[in-house]
């Protein structure tokens, strides 16, 4: 039966179809068998970037320094050197520091296109 939208989708004999020639593809790799000529109708192209995807954009130096001072902001925070509004201060803003060195990721710096992780 041909595909709805103008191609069909064949793998080779014996991959999933037990050995019966060649079946049509509903799932998994697929060898397409016709396209139309003018590729209306076709699976689109998917971008794919060498490598694994990037997701991480904070060196190791910098993963670091946010955890030191992320762990450093939330003791002062809770240890009573600061008192009142500081005091809070520390222990809300001290775990985005914390947060960011551990995942290896910032937020501020994906939305300016900016990376310290070499490529």
């Amino acid at each position: 039966m041909p595909h709805p939208m103008g191609w069909e989708a064949t793998v080779p004999m014996g991959v999933g179809g037990r050995g019966r020639g060649r079946q049509h593809a509903r799932h998994g790799e697929q060898a397409l068998a016709r396209r139309p000529a003018d590729g209306a109708g076709a699976p689109p192209e998917v971008p794919r970037k060498a490598g694994r995807l990037s997701f991480f954009n904070l060196a190791a130096w910098d993963r670091w320094l946010r955890v030191a001072i992320g762990v450093s902001m939330l003791a002062l925070g809770w240890s009573g050197e600061v008192l009142g509004t500081w005091a809070l201060m520390l222990r809300v803003f001290g775990l985005f520091p914390l947060a960011s060195g551990l995942l290896g990721w910032d937020p501020f710096y994906s939305l300016f296109g900016f990376s310290t992780r070499r490529r």
